[in-house]
This record gives C-alpha cells, structure tokens and sequence, in this order.
C-alpha cells in the first residue's frame, strides 16, 4: 500500500518521486509527487528505496528534509492587502 512518503516509480515512464498527497476522484486515486505531478496510484510502484538514493545520490536524510520543507508555509509574507472578506 503506498501512503505519503514513500518513495515510488511510474510504470509508464519510470519517473520516480516522493508521494506528497493522495485523493480519490470518481472511483480513481491520484498520487502528488514531489515533481507536482498527479499520478494514477494504480501505475504507481514501490521504490527500493536504496536503489533510489544510490542512483539520485541522496541521502535518506536529505528526502525526509525535503518533505519536511514541503509541510512549511511562511505566512509572514502575506499581506493583509490581498485577504479580503464576504459579507
């Protein structure tokens, strides 16, 4: 079962990427890789996780980095010029 953060090839073209999100859409599951694509979970294989890091020479370290950068939003450069409210 793939879940987020794991590591994982597309059949089709054998993109590999890190899983950042998964929804479901009429019956069908989208996996967000760490390349913003969407990719059918259903084409979607496990990555031998040692393969991939020799092979993009990165660490495990450096990935679980990586995904830990995407989980933060700097909100402080929002200004309050752009939020608008309804009512």
């Amino acid at each position: 079962m793939i879940e987020i953060g794991d590591v994982v090839i597309y059949a089709n073209t054998g993109t590999k990427g890190i899983v950042k999100e998964i929804k479901e859409k009429d019956g069908v599951r989208w996996a967000l890789l760490d390349n913003e694509l969407y990719y059918v979970m259903d084409m979607l294989k496990q990555a031998d996780i040692k393969e991939t890091v020799e092979e993009n020479d990165i660490s495990i370290s450096e990935i679980k980095a990586k995904l830990d950068d995407e989980k933060k939003i700097d909100l402080s450069k929002i200004s309050d010029e752009f939020c608008g409210g309804g009512g």
